[in-house]
Formats: C-alpha cells, structure tokens, sequence
C-alpha cells in the first residue's frame, strides 16, 4: 500500500483482507509494551495496543530519518522523528526493497513508512521497546510530513476523547466493546480500548497529557513552537488518576 493510499483511510483496524494502517505519534507508541495474536495460527494478524487504544497492526508513519546504524550482517536500523519522539525501523533480508532504502539513505531526509507494529523485549531487561517493521519506505516532502502531523493529531484527539468517555461509562471488557461498537467507533478501536484499559489502566492524567501533545505538535507545524518544547509525556499510562481539570472531547 502506498503513502497516497494510506493517507486517504480513516477507518483504524476494521476488518479488511488487509490491516488498516494506523497513525500515532511516537511518543504513545513507545509507551506501549502490550502485543498480543488473536489465535495460535501461524498467518494469525499480531497487534501492539497502545495505551489510548490504537489497536496496531500496522502503522504509517512520516518524518524525518536521522540515521541509520548497521546492527549486523543483514539487518539496518533507522530512526524516523516526529514531533514528540523517534520510530525504530529494522529492516533485513526479507525486506530487500526497504534495506536498499536504507542502505542508500543520505540522512536528514522526510520519509513515509507503512510497516508491521512490533515489541521485543530483551532477556535481561523489563523494558519492552517498539519498532517498525517496513513494507515500503519513500522519500517525501515537508508539506507532506506537516500533513501526517495534523491528521494523526485529529486521529489522536478523538481516540483520546472516545477513551475518555469510556472510562466514564464505567463499562470493561466485552460489555464495553460492544458498547463502543453500538455508538460507532471501528472495530479496531472497540477492541482496542478495552484491552488498553485491561492491561494499562489508561488514566484521564495519561490522556491530557496525550491531548496536550497532540495539539503542541500541531503548533509545531503552524511554527508557533518548536519540536523542543513538545512533550514529554508526564505520566506513565496508570499514573495520575482520572480528576483532570480539562475536558477531553473533541464534540
């Protein structure tokens, strides 16, 4: 699927023959550390929840590549930046198209990647870590990367606002999927909320500091900030509880 393509979906993970490309901002995605295959089938999709709900199979991404570090023989490492963080890319002998990508890159460099959602843990640590897998990987322009931003910041706002409204409900589990399901929220975001409420505990403090990252990299597009002055996040998803003084709605 190419950039264009993913560009125009506004469905995030429904069902398709295909999983719907995903866009959240880099700064949520490496707070998540939850994966999970909805069955034991080798060709079965894997999904990394995020903390708001973005349930991911794939993602598109835009930014900038700042560099790319060879890890071994036949595997690359790329970072690609947004606003509020970095992407890892890792790409290797199955992904030949993405490698010589890399392998040719002269970084800086706005890129737009479409790849699989991936965690991995080491052996002697706690930390999960996130990446990207690439399917394909082009070259953009900056009016391209600042349209990225302010269509995953809406995307952003408003899972944040369907969140917000679901802890309220007081509903868990199948009952609020089917619930978020019935007010018309997609398949993948009914599933994914739950989940992320589940295993994170996602506080309303987690989802305003989110909002307030979601905007400030809007103002960084419009200019009237920097990168530097976004984020970070305050709190980790299950701190801060949920009396927040501000109103996460997007209605």
């Amino acid at each position: 699927m190419s950039g264009n393509e993913d560009e125009n979906e506004s469905n995030q993970g429904g069902a398709g023959r295909r999983e719907v490309a995903w866009r959240v901002f880099a700064a949520e995605y490496d707070d998540a550390d939850f994966d999970y295959s909805e069955s034991d089938e080798e060709r079965a999709p894997n999904y990394v929840v995020t903390p708001t709900g973005a349930r991911i199979n794939r993602l598109f991404v835009v930014g900038v590549l700042t560099e790319v570090e060879q890890v071994s023989d036949d595997v690359l490492r790329g970072r690609v930046v947004d606003p509020t963080g970095a992407f890892v890319l890792y790409a290797g002998q199955y992904q030949p198209d993405e490698m010589a990508f890399l392998e040719s890159a002269d970084p800086p460099a706005f890129v737009a990647v479409t790849g699989k959602a991936r965690t991995f843990q080491p052996e002697d640590s706690d930390r999960v870590f996130t990446s990207i897998r690439p399917e394909s990987i082009n070259r953009v322009d900056a009016e391209t990367r600042d349209r990225w931003v302010v269509q995953t910041a809406e995307q952003t706002l408003s899972r944040v606002s369907t969140f917000a409204d679901a802890i309220d409900s007081g509903a868990r589990g199948d009952e609020l999927r089917m619930a978020l399901e019935a007010e018309g929220a997609d398949a993948g975001l009914a599933s994914g909320i739950p989940l992320a409420l589940d295993h994170y505990g996602t506080t309303k403090a987690y989802l305003a500091e989110v909002w307030d990252l979601a905007v400030d990299s809007t103002r960084v597009v419009a200019g009237e900030i920097t990168a530097d002055e976004v984020g970070p996040l305050g709190f980790a998803p299950g701190e801060g509880g949920d009396e927040v003084a501000v109103e996460l709605t997007t209605r």
